[in-house]
């Protein structure tokens, strides 16, 4: 307000200031609520933008390209191998698969001939390596034959796995399996990679079926792996995000020191935790990092992380 504009107010008499003053207390009142509320969204973004991996259970792929510092203190210990550390070295073996000798065939002082002379001392040494990566083709011949006796048709079985006039066998799948699934190599360098080193030219679908036969042969593994895990006394949870056919997508892990179960889900809660029916029929501890929808089993016992309690306190510090 202007000089002026006080002084009628003032002039108007007791009320007209009195109105004034209230008028004032409470525009400065909101005003400091407003305040205040604006303090405590802005301390609550700095706190967010703040947050890492390394102080919250926001997982490592959110922090960007920030350098990540490990939570483990330094010891006092020298670096390499500790004392009673037990190493790996390469040993001989007593049966090697070849043995390849190399003589003299004459003698380097006088040239006298040594291939009858039979050596005063052999010198070993022992090369661990791949053979030839080759695919090895295997024929298998069903002949018929006729009975003299009552002319019946007999036709010699071919193996179960042989069901095609030309196919890839079961070493090459399995091997190729585990690279794309354990090793997660990518379909399309994994078909590089068996051009290079097997000479073998495979298709993506052929990839894909190969997945699919050792799916269905697995399913009674992954049952066992589902009984043996409800049996234990805890379990460790998890879930992560991962990519199917360019879409988001979480892969559930469910673990304990010998048994670990993965599960594909294009949910990451409570929706995925049933369909993959471990937990709501676990009654033992399930440690996790405090993820809202386990907490919704109430048969089993929670612990948090300690992990993820490291992570917390260094945020609040």
């Amino acid at each position: 307000m202007s000089e002026s504009e006080i002084i009628k107010v003032y002039q108007e008499g007791i009320q007209s200031v009195i109105s004034l003053v209230q008028g004032l207390s409470t525009q400065i009142s909101e005003l400091s609520q407003t305040v205040s509320d604006l303090d405590a969204r802005l301390k609550k973004l700095e706190k967010q933008s703040n947050q890492t991996s390394q102080n919250s259970s926001l997982p490592p792929s959110t922090d960007g390209f920030k350098k990540t510092k490990s939570l483990r203190q330094p010891s006092n210990k020298k670096t390499g191998g500790q004392v009673g550390h037990q190493g790996s070295t390469l040993k001989m073996v007593k049966d090697p698969d070849l043995v390849v000798t190399h003589h003299p065939k004459t003698c380097q002082g006088c040239g006298c001939c040594l291939e009858n002379v039979e050596p005063q001392k052999t010198i070993r040494r022992q090369v661990f390596d791949l053979p030839s990566l080759r695919l090895q083709v295997t024929e298998h011949q069903s002949q018929i034959k006729v009975c003299p006796n009552c002319h019946f048709k007999n036709e010699g079985l071919f193996p179960k796995h042989v069901t095609q006039p030309t196919q890839y066998g079961p070493h090459l799948t399995s091997v190729l399996t585990y690279f794309s699934h354990y090793q997660l190599i990518p379909f399309n360098r994994l078909k590089q990679l068996t051009q290079d080193i097997f000479k073998a030219t495979i298709s993506q679908g052929t990839l894909v079926n190969m997945t699919k036969r050792c799916d269905e042969l697995l399913e009674t593994t992954e049952a066992s792996i589902k009984e043996n895990l409800l049996a234990s006394n805890h379990l460790h949870v998890d879930e992560t995000g991962c990519y199917v056919n360019g879409k988001r997508h979480w892969l559930h892990v469910t673990s304990n020191q010998k048994f670990t179960h993965y599960f594909v889900h294009e949910k990451r809660g409570s929706q995925a935790i049933e369909a993959n029916g471990i937990l709501p029929s676990f009654k033992g501890t399930v440690i996790h990092d405090h993820w809202t929808p386990y907490f919704k089993y109430d048969d089993c016992t929670h612990a948090l992380c300690n992990v993820h309690h490291l992570r917390e306190f260094k945020g609040i510090i």
